[in-house]
């Protein structure tokens, strides 16, 4: 009740501070890549138009709210570590925020999240995007669990499209056929961007940079009709990444940009913490760090870039760290015996983390010796064993649900843990007190 009622305070105020503004909410939705393609959007967009992101993953109903409202308040959670110290101060600010602020920027990109039905609805009606975006829904999406079904989910996504007016934009990504059908009976302009050559704006060529044998990012092209432009992306993998590159070029498109401004601004992005993110390991390993949350796609995706990666030299081997997948109530059995049939084709150890990846560990056991699957309770647990299987050269996935706290691995076998407070995700007071 008090969530709810402080929730429709800040964003009556947000309301009067966009309405005094003018300014435009470019808005993500979608079940995978919402952060990594916010991120992509404002890096493509801000050398050429005046946008702010909202930092983090914003996307719940007092989030969005007080992301649209700015002066800081987004940094001033990741500082103080939440709280109702921290909302309660929120809440003073906003009305001076609403009618006093002079913001520099023009556009907002921001993230509408569902954990339930009826949460994209009430965010778009109440903070109507100039620009949506949905990123994909996928077969078994994450929070199904508070759905009937993944078409369901999709019909929550499809929410947002509803506010949009004649003159507005939906950008949607054609691979994902539940995202496609979208378009239909909208009134916006449609925007389309994926890997398959209907896109609009299409990602395509995506290989690993790598230097002497460890990779150091990824390059593709990215196409416009005739046209296109090589991309080049430091410090990230996958195919998450080349969909959200496409995507921020299309939302660039959108807005006016050619594909050479939006191309330009990329060089600039780089993947937000836990998202297929390289880090340099402990014994000269190579990590990818997925560790921000996980679900089954997400894991497809997330294999078939450790398969991807050159093969380890010597006696170095590819490591799979997967920790369980939540919120995929009826699914969840065989979402994880498929994603340890997978595994067990591709990684030479695979480390599980917890109750749920006990069906992974033991479908792996079709394919992987038994002395090669590990199986503990807790991150906790598991972190020091996985740095002592560490050899030189080994390459180590590293990806779980947000609940499983994946980070900690990661924190225990990377190269730099002085460094973690910016390059991991959920360092600040909040998350490090929860143990």
């Amino acid at each position: 009740m008090i969530s709810h009622v402080l929730s429709s305070y800040l964003a009556f105020w947000a309301r009067r501070h966009l309405a005094r503004t003018g300014i435009r909410i470019i808005a993500i939705t979608g079940n995978v890549g919402k952060t990594t393609t916010k991120e992509a959007v404002g890096a493509a967009l801000s050398p050429h138009l005046a946008v702010r992101v909202v930092r983090g993953n914003f996307n719940a109903p007092f989030g969005v709210a007080v992301g649209i409202l700015g002066g800081g308040w987004d940094d001033k959670y990741y500082e103080s570590g939440g709280g109702a110290g921290y909302w309660f101060r929120a809440a003073c600010a906003a009305p001076l925020l609403a009618l006093f602020s002079r913001p520099k920027e023009k556009f907002v990109v921001a993230e509408y999240g569902a954990d339930r039905p009826g949460d994209i609805g009430w965010l778009a009606e109440r903070f109507p995007p100039h620009v949506a975006v949905v990123t994909a829904v996928g077969q078994i999406p994450v929070h199904v669990e508070y759905f009937a079904s993944a078409r369901e989910v999709a019909r929550e996504k499809a929410k947002i499209l509803r506010y949009l007016k004649s003159g507005d934009h939906a950008v949607l990504n054609t691979d994902d056929l539940s995202v496609l059908e979208m378009r239909e009976g909208i009134r916006a302009l449609v925007t389309t961007f994926g890997m398959r050559e209907s896109a609009e704006v299409r990602a395509a060529g995506l290989q690993i940079l790598s230097d002497s044998g460890v990779a150091e990012g990824m390059m593709l092209n990215i196409q416009d009709g005739r046209a296109s432009a090589p991309v080049r992306l430091y410090g990230a993998l996958g195919r998450s990444q080349a969909y959200a590159a496409a995507a921020a070029v299309a939302v660039g498109k959108a807005l006016g940009l050619t594909l050479e401004q939006a191309v330009a601004g990329l060089s600039g992005y780089r993947p937000p913490a836990g998202r297929m993110r390289l880090l340099r390991g402990v014994k000269e390993t190579t990590i990818l760090d997925d560790s921000y949350n996980s679900s089954p796609s997400a894991v497809h995706n997330a294999l078939d870039i450790l398969k991807a990666m050159p093969a380890p030299s010597g006696q170095a081997r590819k490591i799979a760290v997967l920790g369980d997948m939540l919120e995929l109530g009826g699914k969840t059995i065989t979402a994880h015996q498929a994603a340890g049939d997978m595994a067990g084709s591709i990684a030479d150890i695979l480390v599980c983390v917890g109750d749920k990846s006990k069906f992974t560990a033991d479908s792996a056991g079709n394919q992987l010796p038994s002395a090669n699957i590990k199986w503990y309770r807790t991150s906790e647990e598991a972190r020091v064993p996985v740095q002592a299987i560490l050899r030189p050269g080994d390459v180590v996935l590293v990806k779980g649900s947000q609940g499983m706290r994946m980070e900690r691995i990661v924190k225990e076998i990377m190269a730099d843990p002085e460094h973690a407070v910016t390059l991991l995700v959920r360092q600040n007071q909040r998350w490090l007190r929860t143990l």
